[in-house]
């Protein structure tokens, strides 16, 4: 079986990588998340800007965009053996597991320290910078025996709170 965005004409035309999502706006194509929600806050920012102008900030947003690509794969890892796997009838590794979960720990140790007194991870408003760690997260926190991951890191937990109440977020995840 074929998945639709896995065809030849797709790999073609769409996202050489069989991947999504791919963003058509008229005749120009964006395919990579980042890529175009960067490119979404630059046409549309509907008063909010995802990735701030100021140097400064915007600098501390892609540093964080940065941690998350190079320092948050532990939790990759644990949703592939936890949750993913499961879904293509695969057995999870126990080992793999325990050794992603001590890394999501020592992540989280450092990630609460840095969340120290703050609501979002860079300013005073949402950015793209809590913005990714978002799917992942809220994969985690869906696996049985994951849902209180956070208490143990309460400036997580809060920060986790707040940015994953946010009506856009509601609405995402309860999309069927």
């Amino acid at each position: 079986m074929t998945v639709e965005h896995k065809t030849p004409e797709d790999l073609q035309n769409e996202q050489p990588f069989g991947q999504i999502p791919v963003l058509h706006d008229g005749d120009f194509k964006v395919y990579e998340s980042r890529a175009i929600v960067r490119y979404i806050d630059d046409v549309i920012t509907g008063g909010t800007e995802l990735v701030p102008r100021d140097p400064r900030l915007k600098a501390l947003v892609e540093q964080w965009v940065s941690v998350e690509a190079n320092h948050f794969k532990s939790i990759e890892a644990l949703c592939y053996e936890l949750m993913f796997k499961k879904y293509r009838g695969l057995t999870t590794d126990a080992a793999v597991v325990e050794e992603n979960r001590k890394k999501f720990h020592d992540f989280l140790a450092i990630f609460n320290t840095q969340l120290q007194g703050k609501n979002f991870l860079v300013g005073d408003h949402f950015t793209l910078a809590d913005l990714v760690f978002m799917p992942y997260t809220e994969y985690l926190l869906r696996v049985d025996g994951w849902g209180d991951v956070f208490s143990a890191y309460p400036n997580v937990d809060h920060w986790w709170k707040n940015v994953s109440s946010r009506p856009s977020w509601q609405k995402v995840i309860n999309l069927k």
